[in-house]
């Protein structure tokens, strides 16, 4: 029995706070994976009418807890919603020919929260398993798709005439026979059903970052959206980055082409930010974002194309320009090429920020210039903003077929680099890499390498410290390449073995991005990350405001379509707080919430209240709060310490601090009952030694009449940071 604590005052002891202790929740990881499918589809159905019973199942090889499963279908297109009724995920034990005796099954009916599909789309489904499956080895797994009568769903085969394990199975639930070797019209198969298995897998895959472990971030995504993903960030600081990109079909039904997309990160979510989408007319609307970059909180650009009538009738993709002043979004007044009645131009865009300053913004991208004679050349964009008004550069003739520029990096006013490749990105044999001194732009041609190359990504720590990367053909295939610039010339350097971009902080100090990051050491690259508890997440863009704090943004599926993707380093020192209930669901009427965050040098200001009264406080007497502070969980961590409260409602509490390390307690302070919550302020000092330290809070609402009553809080953990 939980004694109640008298009324003491103790004060908060800051220095007392531990670091981070407890296990970590970990995320599902995609542990096997069949899904790069091969245009051959059959069936796994049942149908009431007319009758059908059609099971497929495939092996795999995991030992480990599988929690989720993907499988992904052909849709129907053209269709009507078919009328689902359920799913049958089953497990069966391997044998060398066939699945063995059942191991596991679920049957998930249509609206259950666990199995998710697109119903206009009915292709790829999700399945979270109800309970997870133990799996110790080879295993063969069956899915079967249960339509209120007939419908449609063939399961996507992989791996044609290779199949990793052994081939698919087949069999006919209703004729009998057992199981048989994949077969269409056409023949039989030799391959796998393309599927994802989700679960906790022991067996370590990759290195370690020196800065800390790469934790996926919530990103919010257009309700109605066909498929969104983010192109370009920027990161003013840990708690003020923004994410832009390009979502098909989230204007709809108005147009089914392409909107602009934005995100903003307050330190603790993503969340969206309306953004301009210009067009000729409602229905055709064709504008992406592509490029982010920003000066302060309220001097944010953001850039890409739109779709856009010019003078003569001439429609088409021209620039796009965006300025955040704080509160919108508002598009700009680009330059647009010459047009008349029979020519004109259309696809420019921009690729690329720099921001130096208010009135020094550079563009990258693609531009295709009109001459009065109707006749188009593509020189490349480069573009000025003085403050005022937009200025297209001249750019050096490299190449007679045209230019773009891909990226672009500034170390200061008459210091900036762009590079690129040919006209629409084609591979070229030069080498595209230009640098600006203040007055013009020249070319600094690098190394050559093999029949044809482009550049796509550059980075400049300083006027003699530049890196680029590139990719090129030769004989033996597509190979990457990165140089650095010394201020006097081109060098190259070790390249990995995958990347979509980059971000060096120091010669020994680089990473590159895309489905998975390396780190390059000045020895070697490692592979440290490739986010095995996101499906396909890749990084398209990066940004860091200072070493070790480095955020990312791309892309990821989520059944079957693209989504936004996040992630960023968990370096141990970003504020985070993270809401800990009971493991038994009745144990906390009272609810504590962080209305602050714990950031150093501001006031944590914390609330406990119980608003819908399920303690069942009686209104006659003084009611009293307490809030606690311990430098550790409860050492039955994620649950509590199960307490017999003295005339609790319900008879059962968690203690989810570890009370032998109290840190803190405030109170006790009045309550003034039912959705009157009390609040309780602590000011956190700005200082460096505190960041990354957590601390465990839990709180207490007690009546003191002549009966005792008691009620614990959940917990809120919370880690001061930056």
């Amino acid at each position: 029995m939980l004694r109640i604590l008298p009324p003491l005052f103790v004060s908060v002891l800051i220095c007392a706070l531990s670091p981070i202790a407890g296990a970590q929740t970990l995320l599902p990881e995609k542990i096997w994976t069949t899904d790069a499918s091969t245009y051959a589809a059959i069936d796994s159905v049942i149908w009431s009418s007319p009758p059908k019973n059609v099971e497929l199942a495939d092996d795999f090889d995991v030992v480990g807890t599988i929690t989720r499963v993907v499988a992904y279908a052909n849709p129907c297109f053209n269709c009507a919603a078919p009328s689902v009724a359920g799913v049958y995920v089953r497990f069966y034990s391997w044998t060398a020919a066939k699945p063995g005796t059942l191991q596991y099954e679920a049957h998930l009916l249509a609206g259950d929260s666990k199995f998710a599909y697109i119903p206009t789309n009915f292709g790829v489904i999700d399945v979270t398993l109800p309970t997870p499956f133990t799996a110790t080895g080879k295993h063969y797994i069956s899915i079967q798709v249960e339509f209120n009568g007939g419908g449609y769903w063939s399961w996507w085969v992989a791996d044609l005439g290779a199949p990793k394990l052994s081939s698919g199975r087949m069999r006919d639930n209703l004729a009998g026979g057992g199981w048989k070797p994949l077969s269409t019209v056409v023949g039989p198969l030799s391959a796998d059903l393309s599927i994802a298995l989700w679960g906790f897998d022991s067996s370590p895959t990759v290195g370690s970052d020196p800065c800390g472990p790469w934790v996926p971030m919530d990103t919010p995504n257009p309700s109605n959206a066909d498929s969104c993903g983010f192109s370009d960030i920027k990161m003013l600081n840990s708690h003020n980055m923004w994410a832009v990109g390009t979502a098909s079909g989230a204007l709809k039904p108005t147009s089914t082409g392409f909107s602009t997309f934005a995100a903003h990160f307050d330190g603790n979510n993503w969340t969206a930010v309306p953004t301009p989408n210009p067009a000729p007319v409602p229905s055709l609307v064709n504008d992406a974002l592509y490029a982010v970059d920003a000066i302060t909180t309220n001097d944010v650009w953001a850039a890409g194309t739109q779709v856009k009538s010019l003078a003569g009738g001439w429609t088409g993709q021209q620039l796009l320009v965006m300025h955040w002043d704080g509160a919108q979004w508002n598009v700009m007044n680009t330059p647009d090429p010459l047009s008349a009645v029979g020519y004109g131009a259309s696809g420019a865009y921009v690729s690329d920020i720099a921001a130096i300053a208010t009135n020094d913004i550079w563009f990258s991208g693609l531009w295709i210039d009109v001459q009065p004679s109707g006749t188009t050349s593509q020189p490349g964009l480069l573009m000025h903003w003085n403050g005022s008004s937009f200025s297209i550069s001249q750019v050096p003739a490299i190449d007679p077929g045209g230019l773009t520029f891909d990226s672009l990096s500034a170390v200061s006013t008459n210091d900036v680099w762009a590079v690129g490749g040919g006209f629409g990105n084609n591979y070229i044999n030069q080498s595209v890499i230009v640098h600006w001194n203040g007055s013009a732009w020249s070319h600094v041609p690098g190394p050559l390498f093999g029949w044809y190359q482009r550049t796509f990504a550059v980075h400049a720590l300083a006027a003699n410290d530049v890196y680029a990367m590139g990719d090129y053909f030769d004989n033996t295939g597509n190979h990457l390449f990165m140089i650095h610039w010394n201020g006097g010339t081109w060098t190259q350097l070790s390249a990995p073995p995958s990347a979509a971009t980059f971000r060096a902080f120091a010669s020994n100090d680089i990473y590159t991005y895309g489905q998975s990051i390396y780190h390059f050491d000045g020895a070697a690259w490692s592979e440290v990350e490739t986010f095995p508890s996101v499906d396909s997440g890749s990084i398209s863009a990066v940004d860091s405001s200072a070493a070790c704090e480095v955020a990312g943004v791309g892309g990821q599926y989520k059944i079957g379509q693209g989504a936004t993707f996040a992630a960023r380093v968990d370096n141990g020192k970003y504020f985070k707080s993270a809401v800990r209930n009971p493991c038994n669901p009745w144990a906390a009427q009272a609810k504590l919430v962080n209305l602050t965050e714990p950031l150093l040098g501001t006031t944590l200001v914390m609330s406990l209240d119980d608003p819908q009264n399920l303690g069942f406080w009686p209104p006659s007497f003084q009611l009293f709060g307490y809030w606690f502070a311990a430098a550790a969980p409860d050492p039955n961590y994620p649950c509590g310490t199960e307490l017999q409260l003295v005339e609790s409602t319900t008879g059962l509490a968690e203690l989810l601090i570890d009370y032998n390390q109290l840190a803190a307690q405030l109170g006790p302070k009045s309550w003034g009952g039912p959705a009157h919550p009390v609040e309780f302020a602590v000011f956190l000092p700005n200082d460096p030694m505190l960041a990354g330290h957590t601390f465990y809070t839990q709180g207490l609402l007690v009546d003191f009449s002549t009966q005792i009553r008691a009620e614990f809080s959940n917990a809120i953990d919370l880690r001061l940071g930056y």
